[in-house]
């Protein structure tokens, strides 16, 4: 059977991400929608309720009706072109028409779904978020302070700061393993928010060139 991987956004409950931070991944025994840091949701044939097209004058949907209580029940993979060839796509992989599945790809697929679909431990996301939001609140340091006969403030270096801080954050994450290891649920991968952190990386490197060049 054909396996299909289609690149696009999606919308988890009342969040989007934009094209291209999702990837629909279709095969015989399971539909996985990877949408980065909003989530990681891994289906069984059994667990869809239905595909349901989602149109609108900018962007083709497919809407994913599950029963997964661990999952936001808003779920939808925003798509380029047409989706009704791309349904069309997913019948030809058998996924729509699988019965039961092998039990090790089973187990599998509930252990995430035990987990929820989002990616990161809970403390150790949110100590990673609050390091990086801290970092930005340093535009509210407004007291000035001499430094090589110029008065400046802290608030000066606020982008440099916060978009430093998220070039350190993604080079971690990509390059070190124990980061991935303690940020990570087990069993999560890097693929699965390589997209995102590559988008953070590039951002905060653009920002952080020209924060650097004002100053």
């Amino acid at each position: 059977m054909e396996k299909l991987k289609i690149t696009g956004g999606a919308r988890i409950g009342g969040v989007n991400a934009t094209w291209p931070l999702a990837t629909l991944i279709v095969e015989e025994d399971k539909l996985e929608l990877n949408a980065s840091l909003l989530g990681n949701l891994v289906f069984s044939p059994e667990d869809v309720i239905s595909l349901e097209l989602n149109s609108s004058v900018f962007s083709n949907g497919l809407v994913i009706k599950h029963k997964i209580g661990e999952y936001s029940k808003k779920v939808l993979f925003w798509n380029i072109g047409s989706s009704e060839k791309l349904i069309s796509r997913i019948k030809q992989t058998g996924f729509l028409d699988k019965g039961s599945i092998n039990p090790s790809v089973l187990a599998e697929i509930r252990r995430k779904q035990e987990q929820g679909g989002y990616p990161f431990k809970k403390l150790p996301g949110y100590i990673v978020f609050g390091i990086y939001v801290i970092s930005g609140l340093t535009i509210l340091l407004d007291s000035p302070f001499e430094f090589q006969g110029k008065l400046i403030t802290i608030s000066d270096y606020a982008f440099l700061i916060q978009s430093g801080m998220g070039i350190i954050l993604s080079l971690s994450i990509l390059l070190l393993e124990p980061m991935r290891d303690w940020l990570l649920k087990e069993g999560r991968e890097i693929k699965d928010i390589k997209s995102i952190v590559l988008f953070i990386l590039l951002v905060s490197g653009l920002i952080f060139s020209v924060s650097i060049r004002r100053l």
